[in-house]
């Protein structure tokens, strides 16, 4: 209908495209911009901000980055060192990075959902998993119809031979 009115009638032709434009302008501020910038329709939101409050300033997060609500996840927290993950883990990256953050007091915490993913379907990651590493808190949020997780990876003290919980 907008398209119909802006191209009827030589006269005021560049008024009828300001008043579309400022139409399609208020539309989608109206109905797409506000509502999901508002906490309450922003799942992604509600859990960015719930991990404000979990992780400390200089956490290191591996995040993986093929999940849409991560983007979101990250933007708000700004004091979290991001780690991406490109469909497999660094094993050594990752070993390295627990053997420096641990003893300075920072965290490392995993995507979940990639934790899981690459334990399944990398022998050499579930080895490691097993036996160099043991998981600690899980935090995992339900928005829409998946849910987006981390959960802190510590240094094994001793041997630690059992499947963490969290894979099953």
């Amino acid at each position: 209908m907008a398209g119909g009115a802006l191209l009827a009638g030589t006269q005021q032709r560049q008024y009828r495209l300001a008043l579309g434009v400022a139409v399609l302008f208020f539309w989608n501020l109206g109905f797409h911009i506000y509502p999901y910038a508002q906490r309450q329709s922003n799942g992604a939101l509600k859990i960015a901000e719930a991990l404000q409050k979990i992780w400390p300033a200089g956490a290191v997060v591996y995040w993986n980055v093929h999940a849409s609500d991560n983007r979101t996840i990250q933007y708000f927290n700004p004091d979290v060192q991001w780690k991406p993950l490109w469909d497999h883990a660094v094993i050594s990256e990752v070993q390295q990075t627990l053997e420096v953050a641990y003893p300075i007091g920072k965290s490392v915490w995993f995507d979940i959902n990639a934790i899981r993913q690459f334990a399944q379907n990398d022998p050499e990651f579930r080895t490691w998993l097993v036996t160099k590493c043991r998981l600690g808190a899980s935090h995992e949020f339900v928005n829409g119809n998946h849910s987006t997780g981390f959960v802190e990876l510590l240094p094994v003290v001793g041997g630690n031979k059992t499947v963490p919980g969290v894979l099953r």
